[in-house]
C-alpha cells in the first residue's frame, strides 16, 4: 500500500506548531529574508518575489492556466495537484477536485489583469476553518530581464494562540510555489504553453480522480 500524502491542511499545520514552539516566550519579529514583512497575534504580510527570464503574458498564463504544473502535490487534499484549477476571472475559483466527486474551493478570484494582476481573497489551507481574512496577489512587471513576479499575502483575524505563529510556516509554503512556478516556466522557455483542460478534467493520466472510476473517500488509498 503506496504512503498517502499529506493534505495541505496537514503539511501546514506541521509547519505552524514548528513555528510556535520556535517563537515560544519572543515577541513577533520582521524577517524579510524569510518573506515575513510584519505579524502579530491579529496578523501577518508576506511578500516574495523572483524575475523571471519570459514575458509577463507567459508568467501570468503559467501562473493561471497550469497551476497543476507547479503546485506542490503535499500541499492538496487530494494528493494529486493535477486536480486544481484556477478560474482567472471576478468570482472565479482556485479549485480541487476530490476523489469523492465532491470539490474544494480554497481561494477565490477578486481581480484577473492578464499580464499584469492576479488577486485573490480567502482563508489558504487550516486557515479556510478560521476566523480570518486573507488577500493574495500575484503582480507581474516588466523588467529588463523579463518579468519580476511579486507575490503577497496578508491575513488578519482570530485564532487561538495568535496569527504571528503561523507566519513563517505560511512564507515557507508560498515561497515554495513560488519556487515551483519560476521553475515551471524556465523548463518551458521558448515552448508555446499548452490550452487549459475544461472544468475538473485532469491534466495527466495518472490523476488521483478519474471522471469514471469508483468514488471513494478523500485519503483512501487506491486500490493496487
Amino acid at each position: 500500500m503506496a504512503a498517502l500524502r499529506p493534505t495541505i491542511g496537514f503539511a501546514l499545520a506541521a509547519l505552524a506548531s514548528c513555528s510556535l514552539a520556535a517563537s515560544a516566550g519572543t515577541a513577533a519579529a520582521t524577517d524579510e529574508e524569510s518573506g515575513v514583512l510584519r505579524s502579530s497575534a491579529g496578523g501577518f504580510a508576506i511578500r516574495h518575489e523572483a524575475t523571471l527570464e519570459a514575458n509577463r503574458m507567459d508568467v501570468y498564463q503559467a501562473l493561471t492556466e497550469e497551476v497543476s504544473e507547479w503546485w506542490d502535490a503535499a500541499h492538496t487534499l487530494s494528493g494529486s495537484s493535477s486536480n486544481l484549477s484556477i478560474e482567472a476571472r471576478a468570482q472565479g475559483c482556485f479549485c480541487e477536485a476530490l476523489a469523492s466527486g465532491g470539490s474544494v474551493r480554497h481561494l477565490t478570484v477578486v481581480n484577473a489583469d492578464p499580464g499584469k494582476l492576479l488577486r485573490l481573497s480567502g482563508g489558504l489551507g487550516p486557515l479556510q476553518a478560521e476566523a480570518v481574512a486573507g488577500s493574495m496577489s500575484w503582480t507581474l512587471e516588466e523588467v529588463d530581464a523579463g518579468t519580476r513576479l511579486t507575490l503577497t499575502y496578508n491575513v488578519s483575524g482570530s485564532v487561538d494562540g495568535g496569527l504571528d505563529a503561523w507566519a513563517d510556516a505560511v512564507a515557507r509554503v508560498l515561497r515554495e510555489q513560488l519556487d515551483g512556478l519560476a521553475a515551471f516556466v524556465r523548463s518551458r522557455g521558448e515552448t508555446p504553453l499548452g490550452p487549459r483542460p475544461g472544468p475538473w478534467q485532469p491534466r495527466h493520466r495518472d490523476s488521483a480522480v478519474r471522471p469514471h472510476s469508483e468514488p471513494r473517500a478523500p485519503g483512501t488509498p487506491s486500490r493496487q
